[in-house]
């Protein structure tokens, strides 16, 4: 019985997550005309390490655009891309061409959300607390935990160097992200509580 709660706490949380991702990306897709162009060139070691987190095409879940990346190889790639590609080669030993950035991108972003909700699925399968409570806590777990792994990676420069106005649109975005994760969470657990006519 307990098992068989937390796999249906864990899909809901996965549907859950689906819903946090879409609700994040469209924050990036209604930001991006605000934004200011980032400049190019050569910043550091990898194009992520010396700058702010981009987001600067949310149409693929944060991945740079697939003529950006065919034209410019990785460099356009974002952060999850780049995840994507060092798991790919590290498992099949081979080069990941540069025209799946876009697609690998948006795999592992999609992936991480859905993840991400998972483990708030078998959270709130487990205990009496509404799931809607957590929305900015949890938001804030998974931009946190970005700034932890992404760094060691080299994918991202340490938090502490990052000047507030480029994090802050990232931690909104999750913030985002955690509220519409945990809202379609509380509503598939309301629905699945409320007896059927």
């Amino acid at each position: 019985m307990r098992r068989s709660r937390l796999l249906s706490g864990a899909a809901r949380g996965a549907v859950a997550g689906a819903v946090g991702t879409a609700a994040m990306d469209a924050f990036w897709r209604l930001r991006e005309p605000f934004q200011e162009r980032e400049p190019e060139g050569d910043e550091g070691a990898h194009p992520r390490a010396s700058r702010a987190p981009s987001r600067r095409s949310a149409r693929a879940g944060g991945c740079g655009s697939s003529r950006d990346a065919a034209s410019d190889g990785w460099v356009a790639a974002s952060a999850s891309a780049h995840v994507g590609r060092r798991v790919y080669e590290g498992v099949t030993q081979r080069a990941l061409e540069a025209r799946f950035a876009h697609l690998v991108g948006a795999v592992v972003h999609w992936g991480y959300g859905m993840w991400w909700g998972s483990l708030l699925g078998m959270v709130a399968a487990r205990t009496s607390r509404r799931p809607r409570a957590w929305n900015p806590a949890f938001g804030m777990a998974v931009w946190s935990t970005s700034y932890l792994l992404l760094p060691v990676t080299g994918l991202y420069r340490p938090v502490w160097k990052y000047r507030a106005p480029e994090l802050f649109p990232d931690l909104i975005a999750h913030l985002v992200y955690g509220t519409g994760t945990a809202s379609a969470l509380a509503l598939m657990v309301r629905i699945g509580r409320e007896p059927s006519a």
